[in-house]
Formats: structure tokens, C-alpha cells, sequence
């Protein structure tokens, strides 16, 4: 399919309902997602120049009387989305997530489970956050196919139970997280940028960054953007992340704010969910796994870019 030419459209409904500060929500068409995270299915055509017949299967679905857990998106972009990879086509959403509430993160996937994300400090712009994903399917996607799919979404996106941050030396902890990070010296663990007032959302995350400090040994205290390194680190993560998350298979890495502790500075930070739930406890170690995929494909474009970010530094204490 990536050889064949394809448009699509978004429904409008996909972009978040606008409120009136201090106001009631402004009024929007019947047909519209409900705030429930329903699903809502739709047939619509699509023009293939080789093809007398386009029709594929659009599943839209929204939220926005709270945010999505970085678990649950994070569960169902690595996990989910996988499984419907032979008939997946494009997708593309909106999500308001509630370790980074006050941004807004516009999230696309191409053919072969190729991920983009961009994360907009400003938020919503003044509206209300809400969470919105359509996902196209090839022609010939069978009903029951369809009902999974939806079940899917409200399984992954649309369920609310509380959150559970795992004890200590349990697999998916923030030690074993960190265990595994590690083995990676070029990446650095960032505390949360609320410091003391850490909420259960804050603490259910791993913020870390490709920094080279150890690489390079670089001491922690050494603020990268000044003399004599004056390194782009936020733009270098920010690049990380989109190669790792542009990489066939689906392997995905957010972004949101972390804090170097020894400089005080908050800056960009890769985030992956700490924390579990009852309704994902069966995909509990698959994720844990694909923590461990993403790093190794992380790993491999951090050599590159730490030797193009840091190619004009002559003063570091790494021998080189």
C-alpha cells in the first residue's frame, strides 16, 4: 500500500470541543463521540487511482472528561496496535495525557507501524483537553474484525481504573527500569519537575535523556548548554525520539518535562509508564519487553547523534 497514492480525511469532530471559560461546552452535532469514550464506526471512500472500488473502514474514537494514562497509550501503540498490523493502513489522534496534562501531543502512524508524535507545550489553546484517534483499515476488514478493534480502544483508552506503582525489585519497577537503562551509558535517569509535589500521575513515570555525560565524562553538575559544550540536548532528544518512534514495528517514546537534579534546570524528557492496572496486567511484561526493544533501537541512533551534537566540542575528559 505505501506504493499506492491515498488521501483521507479526518472528520472534524476529531478536533477537541472548545469551551468558553467558566462556561458551558459549546453545543456539538448528534453524531458526535460521546464523552463516555464510545466508539463510533463509519465507512468512507477513498480515491486510489488503480482501484474501481475504495472503500476502507474508518474507527474513530474520543475522550475528554479526563486524560489517558501514558500506560494505557503507551500499552496500546506498543502492544495493541501491533496485532492489527496486516490491516492497519494510517492512523492518527489527538491525546491529552495525564502525566503531561498541560500539553497536547498530535500522534500519526504510517504504513508499517511507523509512529510520529509532536508534543505542543501551549496545550489545547485554551479549550478543554480531550483525547481523539481515527484508525483506517484496508478494504475488506470484517465486521467481527471491526468489534475487536473497538473493544480494543475502549479497553486500552477508554477504561479508568485507579493506577499501582510496582514495589521494589518487581518487574516493571522504577529500579528494574532503571537497571535496564543502564546498560546504555549514554542515557541519564531526571527527577519529575514537580519535585515535592509529586502527584500519583508524576510518579507513575520514568524521565530520562540522552545526555553522553557518562560517555563523555562529563560532570552531572555541567550544564551542557553553556561553555565550552553548548550542546542542544533538548533538540537531540527531540530528534531521538522521532527516529526511534519512525522505526518499523511500532516501537514508540514519548516526550514530556523532566529535571536535571545536580543543575536544577527542567528540561525535555523521554518518558515510559511505571505504573499498572488491573485491566493491562496481562500485557504487564510486554511492555516491560518492549522497554528494553525501544532502548536498543534508541541506543544504536544515539551514537550518530551524540557524535553530530558534540562534534564541535573539544573539551571533555573521555580521551578522544
Amino acid at each position: 500500500h505505501e506504493q499506492e497514492g491515498i488521501n483521507w480525511m479526518v472528520s472534524e469532530d476529531m478536533e477537541p470541543h472548545r469551551r468558553v471559560r467558566g462556561g458551558a461546552p459549546a453545543a456539538v452535532a448528534d453524531d458526535s463521540p460521546s464523552k463516555s469514550g464510545k466508539v463510533s464506526l463509519m465507512t468512507s471512500a477513498f480515491n486510489r487511482p488503480t482501484c474501481a472500488k475504495n472503500e476502507c473502514i474508518a474507527i474513530e474514537w474520543s475522550r475528554d472528561d479526563q486524560p489517558v494514562s501514558l500506560l494505557q497509550l503507551q500499552t496500546f501503540l506498543s502492544v495493541c496496535l501491533p496485532r492489527w498490523r496486516t490491516s492497519l493502513r494510517r492512523g492518527k489522534g489527538t491525546f491529552w495525557v495525564a502525566e503531561d496534562r498541560g500539553s497536547r501531543w498530535e500522534w500519526q502512524l504510517s504504513g508499517r507501524l511507523r509512529y510520529a508524535m509532536q508534543r505542543s507545550a501551549e496545550g489545547f489553546a485554551g479549550a478543554a483537553g480531550a483525547s481523539a484517534i481515527v484508525l483506517i483499515f484496508a478494504d475488506g476488514f470484517e465486521e467481527r474484525d471491526v468489534q475487536k478493534v473497538e473493544a480494543d480502544l475502549q479497553h486500552y483508552l477508554g477504561s479508568t481504573p485507579p493506577l499501582s506503582i510496582p514495589t521494589t525489585g518487581s518487574p516493571g519497577s522504577r529500579e528494574a527500569y532503571i537497571a535496564m537503562l543502564d546498560k546504555f551509558v549514554v542515557f541519564d535517569v531526571l527527577s519529575s519537575p514537580m519535585m515535592g509535589n509529586v502527584s500519583g500521575d508524576e510518579s507513575a513515570v520514568l524521565r530520562f535523556r540522552l545526555t553522553g555525560r557518562r560517555h563523555f565524562k562529563i560532570p552531572a553538575s555541567a550544564y551542557l548548554g553553556e561553555d565550552p559544550y553548548v550542546v542542544d540536548v533538548d533538540g537531540m532528544n527531540r530528534e531521538l525520539a522521532s527516529l526511534v518512534s519512525m522505526s518499523q514495528g511500532a516501537p514508540f517514546i514519548s516526550m514530556g518535562e523532566g529535571l536535571e537534579a545536580a543543575t536544577g534546570r527542567t528540561c525535555l524528557a523521554l518518558l515510559w509508564p511505571l505504573s499498572t492496572h488491573v485491566l493491562l496486567e496481562t500485557d504487564a511484561m510486554e511492555v516491560i519487553d518492549r522497554f528494553e526493544e525501544t532502548m536498543q533501537i534508541a541506543a544504536k541512533e544515539a551514537d550518530a547523534l551524540l557524535k553530530r551534537y558534540f562534534a564541535h566540542v573539544k573539551s571533555c575528559f573521555c580521551g578522544h
